[in-house]
């Protein structure tokens, strides 16, 4: 079991979530907050992200809504001088992706169609991490112990199928995985390719994945407790102690890969 930061030291520290206005994205800066980080989170709207502000504010949580479109580089900049404004520096990125795969496109006449639709998706989640970090890697590395921490899901929505199971299809004949491993893959690497930029400044760079389904990506009725304990992984990466494993990538079921052997 890797070790983490002591509860003093996690006090004071200043996280960045996207998407921490829903699903697992808000389930992720609810438990860092609960551990005595300031948390900002990255919300679709103003509206979205004062609701989460407003609940974990009345739980004594020290959070503050920022509104970003990974999409709009302006915003990424009007956050990261937001934060180096009120905190000097950040401890602690997290990157929420929403992977897509055959599951969750509208079929066509054709699988090429259908499985460049999934691939373009995953390709531009992919290139949303690259702006996110590069926007907040000179606050990263300020802190001189600084954690990434890269959330994909498994799949997005049906049944339980293996996401790196070369012979999962989904009805149709459509392969599950044809359209979203080169993308995970591409989160991987990105993973590897920061770890090694920033390790000289004690940033520790990892990648997991969750299960969709288990780890309730979505809204339903048992979600808050489901989300609650997929967070806790990725929680645990944000927390690591100095010194632990950087260049990681952690499956739905807890494996823990390296993916540098540097």
């Amino acid at each position: 079991m890797p070790s983490l930061l002591s509860d003093q030291v996690q006090h004071g520290r200043t996280a960045f979530v996207t998407v921490a206005d829903m699903g697992i994205g808000r389930a992720i800066a609810e438990r860092l907050a609960e551990v005595d980080m300031t948390v900002y989170l990255g919300s679709r709207t103003e509206m979205s992200g004062k609701d989460v502000e407003q609940v974990l504010h009345a739980a004594g949580r020290d959070v503050h809504s920022a509104v970003v479109d990974p999409d709009d580089i302006a915003s990424l900049w009007r956050v990261a001088e937001r934060i180096e404004r009120h905190s000097g520096q950040l401890d602690v990125l997290v990157n929420v992706l929403g992977l897509t795969t055959a599951f969750s496109v509208e079929k066509t006449a054709s699988p090429d169609d259908d499985v460049r639709a999934v691939f373009d998706a995953n390709v531009n989640e992919s290139v949303r991490v690259v702006s996110v970090t590069e926007a907040l890697l000179p606050l990263l590395r300020k802190s001189g112990r600084a954690r990434v921490v890269n959330v994909s899901s498994a799949f997005r929505s049906g049944g339980r199928v293996p996401a790196r199971l070369p012979s999962a299809v989904v009805e149709g004949g459509l392969p599950e995985v044809s359209g979203s491993v080169s993308p995970r893959t591409a989160v991987e690497a990105l993973t590897l390719q920061y770890a090694g930029l920033a390790r000289q400044d004690g940033v520790l760079v990892s990648a997991v994945c969750l299960d969709a389904e288990a780890g309730g990506f979505g809204d339903g009725p048992d979600a808050s407790f489901a989300l609650l304990q997929a967070a806790s992984v990725p929680v645990r990466l944000a927390t690591l102690a100095d010194g632990e494993l950087t260049a990681t990538s952690t499956d739905c079921d807890g494996v823990r890969l390296v993916l540098s052997n540097e």
